[in-house]
């Protein structure tokens, strides 16, 4: 059971949906600090935070990116697009004082700024959600806008190409193939992630 609170003048907030978001946050840090080899028997179960979050992301968005309005869509990119670029920048100048002033190795030239850019992995390897997120976003947005009316056939059929690539394995060994290993582990998500994504949005 879960109770929605709307406070005046706001929009409901789902109390359910919030706990599991924190609880999902939890899996996160379980997944990316906690020694592996201790839960080794439920690891499994630690991975559905990913899917989770990309399915609560576009369900919450769905009237959003179907809604043609500009401003909208504008607001949406601003909290997905904002954080991102402003994470990349703090952990460029964080590792450039780790670098020159504390004398310590890490990556901190303009290039890892850029490869940072593109893949969400070179300072901070979490930000590769946020990546696949925006390019996401982007996809819907194109299929909506290009296709209107009939933008829905379009995605179900993608969902069922990425079903394909997914466990055929074709798309993980396509990009193993043919990129540096901090863009394919990026980039070979997308594929994988496009049905949490479709499943939110249509749900």
């Amino acid at each position: 059971m879960y109770y929605n609170i709307k406070p005046k003048g706001k929009k409901e907030f789902n109390i359910g949906i919030g706990i599991l978001r924190v609880f999902l946050s939890f899996m996160v840090i379980i997944t990316h600090l906690y020694d592996q080899k201790k839960v080794q028997q439920n690891i499994y179960i630690l991975y559905y935070h990913i899917p989770t979050f990309f399915l609560l992301s576009f369900f919450y968005n769905f009237k959003t990116l179907i809604s043609f309005n500009i401003d909208k869509i504008k607001m949406r990119f601003e909290r997905i697009v904002i954080p991102y670029f402003s994470w990349c920048i703090i952990c460029w100048i964080l590792n450039n004082i780790y670098f020159y002033l504390f004398k310590i190795k890490r990556r901190h030239s303009l290039m890892d700024f850029f490869n940072n850019l593109l893949n969400g992995r070179i300072f901070n390897i979490v930000l590769w959600f946020q990546n696949n997120l925006i390019i996401l976003t982007i996809i819907f947005l194109i299929i909506i806008l290009l296709f209107k009316n009939n933008y829905r056939y379009i995605l179900i059929a993608l969902g069922i190409l990425s079903y394909v690539l997914q466990y055929s394995e074709i798309n993980y060994k396509f990009f193993r193939r043919n990129l540096p290993h901090q863009y394919y582990i990026t980039y070979g998500r997308i594929a994988e992630n496009f049905p949490h994504a479709l499943t939110g949005f249509y749900i």
